[in-house]
């Protein structure tokens, strides 16, 4: 599977070149849902801004809409979206589990079950609602999907949430009939471990998920951020959590037994986009290569300033 970051607005042919997905970020204004093309409530930073293209080269794909959901199947993997609107009389805690239980039978009937990696887009994620910070709602909706789905998941996938615009809560997934390998960053508590002061239920992800393919190896890292052990660190420095967050991608790519000269892409989500500058600056310098785009959004948690996501990739091992 290859992701890139490629000017918005090209066409994508059909055939040997043609995007499992085509993923725009779109901000307040969003664009139809029409598969390929998938609209993400989250602004761009980006300009021109940039898609985000999943291709598998040479691979047939066929396509479905099932009410709320886009699937794109290839004989590897299941790509697939889903989106709830939140009205004013329904909570984010049902929205969630019901996003992750119509996951979970999306990916059990069409015979892909092991779910590798999620992203998740959450409106206000840093406010209250009924008491309780917005994210930390998600996540025992996240956990109450997942105890329903039909399909046992321990470890659970890789994974990213962050915050959006609008009323849509929005999940973006990849599955593959065979499983995958989740790896954990030895200076950091697992967050599905992560002690009772974070929230009634600990976020189900794992810090990265490994995947084989017939020819090649990829490391879907998880969202990544200043954390150490399981508290922020550099509050308020946006430097320092650029520094600690690169570190904690190193480790995960060197635990993994991957070098950070495999690292195909970098997602970049920064709170403030004032931080733009400095952080292109120092991911360039140190990762000049990579296929990137930046995007503003909210952190799960409110102290955190800066968010990365990447994709690893290597020949498969013999």
């Amino acid at each position: 599977m290859q992701i890139r970051y490629e000017p918005s607005g090209r066409p994508y042919p059909k055939g040997y070149d043609e995007p499992i997905f085509v993923i725009r970020y779109c901000g307040a204004n969003p664009q139809p849902d029409i598969s390929p093309f998938v609209s993400i409530d989250i602004p761009p930073l980006d300009n021109p801004p940039l898609d985000e293209v999943w291709r598998i080269p040479g691979a047939s794909i066929e396509r479905e809409t099932i009410g709320d959901a886009q699937v794109a199947r290839a004989p590897a993997l299941l790509a697939g979206y889903v989106t709830i609107s939140q009205t004013p009389d329904s909570s984010l805690n049902e929205i969630s589990q019901m996003m992750y239980e119509r996951i979970f039978g999306l990916i059990g009937k069409a015979g892909y079950p092991h779910l590798l990696r999620v992203w998740n887009s959450i409106p206000r994620i840093n406010d209250e609602e009924d008491g309780l910070e917005r994210y930390r709602s998600f996540c025992v909706g996240r956990s109450a999907g997942f105890a329903n789905g039909v399909i046992s998941l321990s470890p659970p996938p890789a994974a990213s949430a962050v915050g959006s615009v609008g009323s849509r809560v929005q999940a973006v997934f990849i599955a593959a009939k065979n499983p995958g390998k989740h790896i954990e960053n030895p200076r950091q508590i697992s967050a599905y471990n992560y002690p009772p002061e974070y929230g009634p239920k600990s976020p189900l992800f794992s810090r990265a998920t490994l995947q084989t393919w017939e020819e090649t190896e990829t490391l879907f890292v998880s969202g990544t951020a200043s954390v150490i052990g399981h508290a922020t660190a550099h509050h308020d420095d946006a430097s320092r959590q650029l520094q600690a967050t690169m570190r904690n991608m190193e480790i995960l790519a060197e635990t993994a037994s991957f070098s950070m000269r495999d690292l195909e892409t970098l997602k970049i989500y920064l709170r403030n986009p004032s931080d733009l500058s400095m952080v292109r600056s120092r991911l360039q310098s140190a990762y000049g290569w990579v296929s990137s785009i930046y995007l503003q959004a909210d952190i799960c948690r409110a102290n955190l300033l800066i968010e990365i996501e990447a994709t690893l990739t290597r020949p498969r091992s013999s």
